[in-house]
């Protein structure tokens, strides 16, 4: 019972990666179609939005998961450097773009 588990778990979580990928590709599709000016600013909006979401999520995982007193320096690493990464991620691919054209 037990050994069946991670297999269909991960293929789940794959699907669900690509359904969420797939949407959000959609949704910025339709939107810059338009090409009115109004439609840049709300998805501007929404990835700002986003990413305040993500980051204080982050924090609320980082104060649940490093109670005072105690040690999960393993946790509280992958939690700053999932942290880390993302902001990097939504930084750095912009930065290069502007710079190669």
């Amino acid at each position: 019972m037990g050994r069946d588990g991670p297999g269909p778990l991960r293929l789940f979580l794959l699907v669900q990666v690509i359904i969420l990928l797939d949407f959000a590709h959609s949704w910025n599709d339709a939107w810059v179609a338009k090409d009115e000016q109004k439609w840049y600013v709300a998805l501007l909006v929404i990835s700002v939005g986003c990413y305040i979401a993500a980051y204080t999520l982050s924090g609320i995982l980082f104060i649940c998961f490093n109670p005072s007193g105690e040690d999960y320096g393993l946790d509280v690493s992958f939690l700053v450097m999932t942290m880390v990464l993302g902001f990097v991620n939504g930084i750095v691919p912009p930065v290069v773009r502007k710079a190669c054209s």
